[in-house]
């Protein structure tokens, strides 16, 4: 993943760990196709450098089949701290030096 600074194009150290999280989610996706719809404290795993993880809030499949996973605590796994801005309705996770910021509701990041 690339970002625009100035006029200089960098290279954004979340690359490896983005891909990650989409591979893991596209993973779970596959995996619950063709089956009933899964409920909290199903039979879904989640595996973070081929270790299982077993996040405090169990993921599961939304009324619109999407696979929902505890972003907190996924990330907080992998090193990040995250912070919840209510009024904003806004997550901000910092790791490493390097911020993301997400809003509820919105495609951007």
């Amino acid at each position: 993943m690339l970002r625009l600074r100035g006029n200089r194009i960098t290279r954004l150290p979340w690359r490896g760990l983005l891909f990650t999280f989409c591979f893991l989610l596209q993973y779970i996706l596959l995996g619950a196709i063709g089956g009933l719809p899964a409920q909290a404290g199903s039979d879904i795993r989640l595996y973070i450098n081929g270790k299982l993880f077993a996040p405090p809030v169990p993921p599961y499949l939304d009324t619109a089949g999407r696979t929902m996973i505890p972003l907190r605590a996924v990330m907080e796994y992998v090193g990040a701290q995250v912070e919840w801005q209510e009024r904003e309705q806004k997550v901000i996770i910092r790791r490493d030096g390097n911020t993301l910021e997400l809003w509820i509701g919105k495609r951007q990041a």
